[in-house]
């Protein structure tokens, strides 16, 4: 394993759920995700958005937002968004925004 994703499947092992993985599952989950870069004020997933992906905050820091507008959720480091549309392949209900730059990793839904 190379060292990019050595460091991703480090990261991911010490977060829920992945910490309770089998390594094999880990390394699968590993391979496939894709780094996603959001600067400052930066929306990330738009209400009505079909949402296929599950995202792990690897820096920074986004909020969820409900519909009208009213702050739901902060995430941060290790923190995820994006499982409930993506298990039921649904819209996104709850908009997420960088509200400081912040690097994610994008898992896509179909490696589940």
């Amino acid at each position: 394993m190379d060292a990019e994703l050595l460091e991703i499947y480090n990261f991911l092992a010490k977060y829920p759920p992945f910490n309770e993985l089998p390594e094999e599952t880990i390394n699968k989950v590993t391979e496939s995700v894709e780094i996603s870069y959001y600067r400052e004020d930066t929306p990330i997933i738009h209400f009505g958005d079909y949402i296929q992906d599950l995202y792990v905050v690897r820096s920074g820091v986004v909020e969820v937002y409900r519909r009208k507008g009213e702050l739901y959720n902060r995430l941060d480091e290790g923190d995820l968004f994006g499982q409930m549309g993506m298990l039921t392949n649904n819209k996104v209900r709850f908009p997420v925004k960088a509200i400081e730059d912040t690097l994610l990793y994008c898992i896509p839904g179909d490696i589940f």
